[in-house]
């Protein structure tokens, strides 16, 4: 299996590809698909991965952000997409979402050379915050069989249910061959309860999903002044990223500690070297999105809970956030695992963080920067 981190610049796009020699024969899992440095880079990587039609077996998103999802039409045109799962968000925080979304598209510059681009990307995610099952679903043919929600976190007591949905009847008795994956919620109360907090001090009613689309109705309609707007923008100060309601995680590998995973140095010829790191790790990955892992709030803990029986089966971690400061855990920096990163060269958000990789220098260890450029890409082999 070739566990692969796509270079697409400033967003998120990673892939796991059983072969036909695997245990479960030729299996393809994507967990996110998204890039602001440009819809064309995104296609081309696609293109590059993918042959046409081929089968993606499952599509895990991280949450409803445009950088983790605006590929999701173009996958889905080369691909067979036979389900996905989503993060648990609820009308009223999507509808939240979609406020912040707007705001920010009033304030922030294109995040696109091509303008084009920019409108496609816009309009999807617009669509996505709308409904996210309806607008999905009208970007699939008619060969997708399933589309479903991670559901809750009662998955974790089966940690068989979302790979058997994946792999079938494939997915072994032998300890060795039960490969699992666990998606696992967490809802970012804190910021949301500040967020609806503001929203009733300003509007003086509930953000009902119905009163957010009346805001963002006015807001369209060019009915909300400057100083309106410059109002509504300071609910969401502070807040990360705008507002991310909803992150789900997502632990890929072995159900039991024995199997082990390397660099593929077919594409990191020189980077153990460069990097000092071990020649192999466990062949466990945990995908992290944009999960806020830092140490004052307790998410980092539920985090652990959650994946505490297969904690010691990680060897492989997409650091959150790109690399941000606010979403770091300095418990990152002492794990047997390659450290992966991904931030588009030269980003106006300044990903990775300077004092992120001033934790890594001082460690002497180095994370893997995966950005726009292709050499960048970062891959390892597990052989299951």
């Amino acid at each position: 299996m070739q566990r692969l981190f796509l270079p697409v610049g400033q967003g998120a796009f990673y892939c796991e590809k059983f072969s036909e020699e695997d245990f479960c024969g030729k299996v393809n899992v994507v967990y996110d698909c998204g890039s602001l440095s440009g819809l064309t880079l995104l296609k081309t990587v696609i293109e590059r991965v993918f042959d046409h039609r081929e089968i993606i077996d499952a599509l895990f998103l991280s949450h409803l952000h445009e950088d983790h999802m605006n590929g999701l039409p173009s996958l889905m045109k080369r691909c067979q997409v036979k389900r996905v799962y989503l993060p648990m968000v609820d009308t009223t925080d999507l509808a939240l979402m979609r406020l912040a979304y707007i705001i920010r598209r009033h304030q922030k510059p294109l995040p696109y050379e091509d303008e084009d681009e920019y409108i496609e990307s816009e309009r999807f995610v617009l669509d996505v915050l709308q409904n996210p099952v309806e607008a999905i679903r009208r970007h699939t043919d008619a060969y997708v069989d399933i589309l479903s929600s991670a559901r809750s976190n009662d998955l974790l007591r089966d940690v068989y249910g979302v790979a058997n949905e994946i792999f079938g009847e494939k997915i072994g008795n032998e300890d060795s061959q039960r490969w699992i994956y666990i998606p696992f919620n967490i809802r970012n109360d804190e910021e949301v309860s500040k967020v609806k907090w503001r929203f009733i001090k300003f509007f003086g009613k509930d953000p009902s999903p119905q009163n957010v689309a009346e805001v963002i109705a006015n807001i369209e309609r060019n009915r909300v002044g400057k100083k309106a707007l410059s109002e509504i923008r300071n609910m969401y100060k502070g807040i990360r990223d705008g507002l991310n309601a909803n992150s789900m995680t997502l632990y890929s590998g072995s159900d039991s500690p024995g199997l082990t995973q390397s660099l593929d140095l077919r594409i990191n010829e020189f980077s153990r070297l460069k990097h000092g790191v071990s020649r192999s790790t466990a062949a466990g990955c945990l995908y992290t999105g944009d999960y806020i892992a830092s140490e004052e709030r307790c998410y980092w803990k539920q985090l652990k809970m959650a994946y505490d029986r297969h904690w010691g089966n990680i060897g492989c971690i997409q650091i959150p956030h790109h690399g941000s400061n606010g979403n770091f855990n300095d418990e990152f920096l002492t794990m047997s695992a390659y450290n992966v990163i991904s931030a588009g060269f030269g980003n106006m958000y300044r990903h990775p963080s300077n004092a992120v990789l001033a934790k890594y220098r001082a460690r002497h260890k180095f994370p893997f920067i995966v950005t726009q450029n292709q050499a960048s890409g970062f891959s390892t082999i597990i052989t299951t």
